[in-house]
């Protein structure tokens, strides 16, 4: 039961993280660089997927 749960919230963790560092560069509080934005898209999506699969885990479990 605790696999889906954590899964969920590192993935939304990661997620947020990478959009923290999106909206950073935009409002011009971070330079905005190539590879550090290439490595929180990247980031954003690894994130997604892994939340994904924390409610693919949550929802096929039996009662």
């Amino acid at each position: 039961m605790f696999g889906g749960i954590l899964r969920l919230l590192l993935g939304t963790a990661l997620a947020l993280a990478a959009l923290a560092v999106l909206l950073a560069m935009v409002a011009d509080a971070l330079p905005a660089s190539l590879f550090l934005s290439m490595g929180a898209y990247a980031t954003l999506f690894v994130g997604m997927f892994i939340a994904l699969a924390g409610i693919l885990r949550l929802t096929r479990q039996k009662p």
